[in-house]
Parts: C-alpha cells; sequence; structure tokens
C-alpha cells in the first residue's frame, strides 16, 4: 500500500504513477507485513489507471511487468495474470531470472506469471479461479457496450465468485475516471469515487467523494489518533493493541450483527440504504452531466452528508 500512497502522490498521470513505483521497486524491493503486528506478506499486483490510459503492472520482488490495456476489460486477483505479453518490464528481466535458475532458453517464449509463481495455473484457464469469475462478470456486465458504477459495485457485491470474501474485504471503492478531466477544458467533468469505508460491500453503502475545492471529509471515516503514543511509532513497534475503529464502522458492525440474526430492524436498514445509494448515484450522474465551475458546492459535502445519513440508520 505504500507503493500506491507513493504513486498516487508523486505521479500526475498513469505512466507517471507507474514509473514512481517501478524506480522505487528496483532501488528498495518490496516487504513488511499485510497486517499490523502479523508476519502475512505477498507481492503485488496494480491496475493504474487515469481518463486517458491505464496499465497492469505486476511484481516479483523487484522484477516487474506492465502491460498497457487499449481495449476490452481487465482485472487482476490474487495470482499473477500477464504472461508473454507485456510493453515494459525491469531491466536485464529475462537475463536476471536466468542467472537465478528460473528460466532457461529451453521453456520457451518468457512467461511472467509461470517464471514467479510458486504453483502455476494459466490465469486465462483457470475457470472458477477468482480472477477469471471477476473478468467472466466484467466482460458479461459491459457486454451490451454500457458500463457503470452500479455495475462495478454489483461485481464487487459478489460472493459465489470470491470477489467479495465477506469476511475479509474490508473495503471497496469504485472510481469513475472520465476521459476529460475537469481543469482540463470547458465542460469537463471530475473524477467519482465511490467508497464504502466499511467491510462487506454486500452489506455497506457506497459513498461518492469528488476532489473539489474545500472538500468535506468529516470525522466518521477518521481512526482514533494515538500520536506519539501510537504503538506503529512507539519501537519496537506494535507491542499493545489499540481501538482503530472509525465511528462509522462501529455502527456499521452493530449493523452487521443484527442482519446476521434476521432482525427485522437489521432488514429495514438494509433496505433503506439500498435505496439510498440507488438514489444517490442516480442524483450524482445527473450532477455530473450537466457539470460546471458552480456544480463544485453541491458536490464538496457529499461524501460527509452521505456518512451522516447513514451512521442515523445505524442509531
Amino acid at each position: 500500500m505504500d507503493l500506491v500512497r507513493l504513486g498516487l502522490e508523486r505521479g500526475s498521470t498513469a505512466r507517471k504513477s507507474l514509473d514512481v513505483i517501478t524506480s522505487l521497486l528496483e532501488a528498495h524491493g518490496q516487504g513488511g507485513s499485510c497486517s499490523e503486528g502479523g508476519n502475512w506478506a505477498y507481492h503485488n499486483s496494480f491496475i493504474i489507471a487515469d481518463g486517458q490510459e491505464a496499465w497492469v503492472l505486476e511484481t516479483a520482488g523487484p522484477f516487474w511487468v506492465a502491460e498497457k490495456i487499449t481495449e476490452g476489460v481487465r482485472n487482476i486477483s490474487n495470482q499473477l495474470s500477464i504472461t508473454t505479453k507485456f510493453d515494459l518490464s525491469s531491466a536485464a528481466l529475462v537475463e536476471k531470472a536466468t542467472a537465478k535458475g528460473l528460466y532457461k532458453d529451453s521453456d520457451g517464449p518468457f512467461n511472467f506469471a509461470k517464471v514467479f509463481e510458486e504453483s502455476y495455473v494459466d490465469p486465462f484457464l483457470e475457470n472458477h479461479s477468482r480472477f477469471c469469475n471477476g473478468r467472466r462478470l466484467l466482460k458479461q456486465l459491459s457486454e451490451g457496450g454500457k458500463f457503470g458504477v452500479a455495475d462495478m459495485m454489483t461485481i464487487l457485491r459478489d460472493e459465489d465468485s470470491g470477489i467479495n470474501m465477506t469476511d475479509g474485504t474490508r473495503g471497496s471503492q469504485v472510481s469513475m475516471l472520465p476521459s476529460s478531466v475537469a481543469g482540463a477544458g470547458a465542460n469537463t467533468v471530475p473524477c467519482c469515487h465511490w467508497l464504502t469505508a466499511t467491510p462487506d460491500p454486500g452489506a455497506s453503502m457506497f459513498k461518492p467523494f469528488i476532489f473539489c475545492p474545500n472538500p468535506g471529509f468529516g470525522t466518521m471515516t477518521v481512526s482514533p489518533d494515538y500520536g506519539n503514543e501510537d504503538p506503529r511509532i512507539i519501537k519496537p513497534r506494535f507491542q499493545k493493541s489499540v481501538e482503530r475503529r472509525h465511528q462509522l464502522l462501529k455502527g456499521h458492525e452493530k449493523f452487521l450483527e443484527l442482519i446476521g440474526r434476521d432482525d427485522p430492524k437489521g432488514l429495514m436498514i438494509q433496505q433503506n440504504i439500498k435505496e439510498l445509494e440507488s438514489n444517490c448515484i442516480a442524483d450524482v450522474e445527473e450532477i455530473l452531466k450537466n457539470f460546471d465551475e458552480s456544480s463544485y458546492v453541491k458536490v464538496a459535502q457529499l461524501f460527509q452528508h452521505m456518512c451522516s445519513i447513514e451512521a442515523n440508520f445505524y442509531k
């Protein structure tokens, strides 16, 4: 996640963010736990996109390959998916893999996934994998030539595919990136990011956030601040656990308990959340369709406002 943050901070375009991440990978490698105080780790894949272009970047230690996406749909999920077709790679990738005994000419064309996966299975042939299920859903919902934020939310909520791991999906996001970005010219539309800020998208509400002058974040999705007493700062690190749940998450967990026991109150809240989200999507689409400079006032407090409404449902 640090590589994602640095790419977003330092790169003004998808390609520049890719260059930031890959230069850091080659200089420093990657590592560290994926959970606070734990020792679970894995190497990463990224979809890096803006309104003009999109890349899939896949990594193994300091080694990497990137594929530019120019048409159709593309996803990543829990396995390497770039094989023999890639547009960019780390320096002397084939030579270094050969020197490490990971590849030899007699293996055939250099296949990044096959070389670096511990138990390789062709990602496009493993029909029941999370990756293939996601690809199937993307193709299915976009086959009519249209695909919107509600369609992406449907995919992220799908449990049968394994995409929504109800006990492991901690947060979900859908970003709409128009090809003409606000600030680049007349009649342009800003990017809109839909965030749950709560686990299990099947029982969460996506709330819109648009970067604009004086945006309202609110405090409901901000974790407690322990300052210099935070166990992530004090060395040795993570010697004790602290409360990290934000206010909206605490309310959402109570709601999940109601749903878990089929409590009528929980079912009523669930229906209200679905209706609110659906209405919000329609309202935001209308705002974006007619967006101009005066629209920023309408969207500045949207995320904070929707969090407040959601939190009130949980009381």
